[in-house]
């Protein structure tokens, strides 16, 4: 059949000016090595605001980005080294689809991203979109049910033509979410009456 054409998935990884940068470019090692069928990375990793480019946490970071719904400032040298391309250095102007933030110490992380606004091409007028912790959690969820829903599937229809063991292991697979007393009420709700997840 014809092959489909694959959307390039890019991900900036701003780590903050702290510890995190190592890691990540460790895992964008070990990604640069995997490959789907047609040749295509499974997902180009760039970090940026390595330990030596910028202050610690300043103006950029999971805390910054969270607590000021803006996109982290972009310091020098780690940019230009990973991307491979000049990113202008400042306040981001240029919408990208996927961007995550570290923050300093790398125990924390948002994702996040930039889009145009409804009927305006304008740089100068993106909209910030954030995926905080509670987001995350859901869209997970969401993932991990479907695929439970889809393997109960697989081995209900098995079991038609056999026994019942593959039904059985399939249907004590189960997803939880748990959250603390910060968590927002309304992605509890969705995850128990939408997701159908379990949450504690």
């Amino acid at each position: 059949g014809e092959r489909k054409e694959r959307r390039k998935r890019t991900i900036l990884v701003d780590c903050a000016c702290g510890v995190g940068y190592p890691k990540i470019q460790l895992i964008r090692q070990h990604l640069q090595l995997l490959r789907l069928d047609d040749g295509c990375n499974v997902v180009n990793i760039h970090p940026i605001n390595g330990s030596e480019d910028g202050p610690l946490n300043d103006r950029c970071g999971a805390e910054f980005v969270q607590k000021n719904r803006l996109p982290p400032t972009i310091y020098g040298a780690s940019t230009a080294k990973s991307t491979n391309k000049k990113l202008n250095v400042g306040i981001m102007k240029t919408p990208y689809h996927y961007m995550a933030s570290l923050d300093g110490d790398a125990d924390r992380i948002v994702f996040h991203y930039q889009k145009h606004s409804d009927g305006i091409s304008n740089n100068d007028w993106l909209e910030f979109r954030l995926l905080d912790g509670d987001k995350i959690s859901v869209l997970i969820s969401s993932f991990i049910q479907e695929e439970i829903r889809h393997l109960q599937k697989i081995f209900s229809s098995n079991d038609d033509n056999g026994g019942k063991e593959g039904k059985t292991n399939a249907s004590q697979v189960k997803c939880g979410i748990v959250q603390t007393a910060y968590a927002n009420g309304s992605s509890t709700s969705y995850l128990k009456n939408i997701v159908k997840t379990q949450v504690i």
